[in-house]
């Protein structure tokens, strides 16, 4: 599907300025454009977080529920890259949920915990920041909490836009499944986030791109 749409990845054009607008104009036109997609998510809401099902009843009508999902397991993948094993993907299947903390519990606990101190306090802190998350609410007045659409994997590679940052097209959404609102169409680029973090740059290594995308 991908050889029938006209765009290019965000990675090749957000640091190129030899494009057909100038840079910093592109880059606000990729944001805007994303947002504007990616808000359009907000109006689907669910009661748990999991992977939607369809099914056909007898009368030949569709009704959905909704299902476990996997999450692919990083840490397991990387072992197998430093280990030289070519396992294909490493998965968690978990789900679905109905309360937003016991899912990113779940999420922690896929993590291995190195059995130091501070590796140990870390975790323990995760934890009680999982605790003290506000729900995924709709309203401040709802009672019980809705969950979202998300794509999986929102990164730099997934996002095709046309040559003056346009939103082109969303690819790679295997796995899709509904998510807290936190981490779904209200959050940031993860392209956006690295920006925020140097520790995600090589700073002195010959030939690094620029941490800067903004």
């Amino acid at each position: 599907m991908i050889n029938f749409v006209t765009g290019q990845p965000v990675d090749e054009l957000c640091f190129d300025d030899t494009g057909p607008t100038p840079l910093n104009l592109r880059r606000i036109r990729i944001l805007e454009s994303l947002a504007l997609a990616i808000s359009e998510l907000s109006q689907f809401q669910f009661d748990k977080i999991g992977f939607l099902q369809f099914e056909q009843d007898d009368d030949l009508s569709l009704s959905s529920s909704m299902g476990g999902f996997t999450v692919l397991d990083e840490q397991a993948d990387l072992e197998d890259v430093e280990n030289g094993v070519d396992g294909g993907g490493n998965f968690w299947k978990m789900g679905p949920f109905d309360v937003s903390s016991v899912y990113f519990e779940a999420l922690l606990s896929m993590q291995k915990i190195p059995q130091d101190k501070f590796a140990i306090g870390v975790h323990q802190l995760f934890r009680m920041m999982i605790r003290n998350l506000p729900p995924s609410l709709m309203e401040p007045t709802s009672l019980s909490e809705s969950f979202v659409l998300a794509h999986p994997d929102l990164d730099v590679q997934n996002v095709l836009v046309t040559g003056d940052g346009a939103l082109a097209a969303l690819i790679d959404w295997d796995n899709v499944h509904t998510v807290p609102r936190c981490i779904g169409y209200s959050r940031y680029p993860s392209w956006i986030t690295r920006d925020w973090d140097p520790n995600r740059y090589g700073y002195g290594i010959p030939g690094c791109r620029p941490e800067n995308f903004t």
